[in-house]
């Protein structure tokens, strides 16, 4: 099951490794689909419409959430 918290178009994403990535013209630039088993992050590229895998993705969890590190 995927959940959602919205801010304007940009977006949180929950999920698993297992459910589909959401792809529409609702979901706006920067969107966040976070793998609750894998805790790997990925960002909504808007203009290529595809989820991007962040790389390190624990920091910069954290920054996006304003703790400083």
């Amino acid at each position: 099951m995927i959940t959602t918290i919205p801010t304007d178009r940009c977006q949180t994403y929950y999920g698993t490794s297992s459910d589909e990535k959401p792809i529409n013209k609702y979901i706006g630039n920067g969107s966040q689909f976070i793998e609750q088993d894998t805790g790997k992050i990925y960002f909504f590229d808007e203009e290529n419409s595809k989820w991007v895998e962040v790389s390190n993705g624990n920091i910069l969890a954290l920054a996006i959430r304003g703790f400083v590190l």
